[in-house]
């Protein structure tokens, strides 16, 4: 059988019952037990006003579905899955020094900011990369309350996804 993710509103965009990863947690179950060969989705994630589809990529190297073993059929923007791969990796990877330099005599607030992020990311500018600085700062959208006493390994994973369930089968 077939399924297809169409929607899932967790906490975030209204469930006042279940979290995003509770519900797909539950919809990758179902497709295990109805046997579904293929399962597509189309990821809609946002978060705040945010589109997370492409910043949780970044951030944690792999889609926030990627957390169930979902990838791409094909890959995003007619690129091919490896091009896709390479960019997000390299995305990343991306030393935040290099970042911080190319803003250098341009808008001096974003070397500090990125300062500031690898800092409570656990590291420091010279050594941080982007994806731990994005990882931090998903991480203090998420859970603003407890922004600051988390650790870079964390992401807004809870409720990160819209996207929801038809019948798989």
């Amino acid at each position: 059988g077939y399924g297809h993710l169409l929607r899932m509103n967790g906490r975030g965009g209204g469930n006042e019952v279940m979290s995003g990863r509770q519900l797909m947690t539950l919809w990758d179950g179902l497709c295990t037990l109805l046997c579904a060969h293929e399962v597509s989705v189309e990821d809609v994630s946002n978060k705040s006003g945010m589109l997370l589809r492409l910043l949780y990529t970044a951030a944690h190297g792999r889609t926030w579905y990627g957390k169930w073993g979902y990838a791409f059929g094909r890959a995003a923007f007619n690129m091919q899955p490896a091009e896709y791969a390479a960019a997000v990796a390299a995305v990343h990877g991306a030393p935040l020094e290099q970042l911080a330099a190319d803003f250098e005599g341009v808008d001096e607030r974003v070397p500090q900011i990125l300062g500031k992020y690898a800092a409570h990311a656990g590291g420091s500018r010279r050594a941080a990369q982007l994806g731990q600085v994005l990882q931090h700062m998903l991480a203090a959208v998420s859970k603003p309350d407890a922004g600051q006493q988390q650790g870079a390994g964390a992401g807004a994973e809870g409720d990160s996804g819209e996207a929801a369930a038809a019948a798989a089968g």
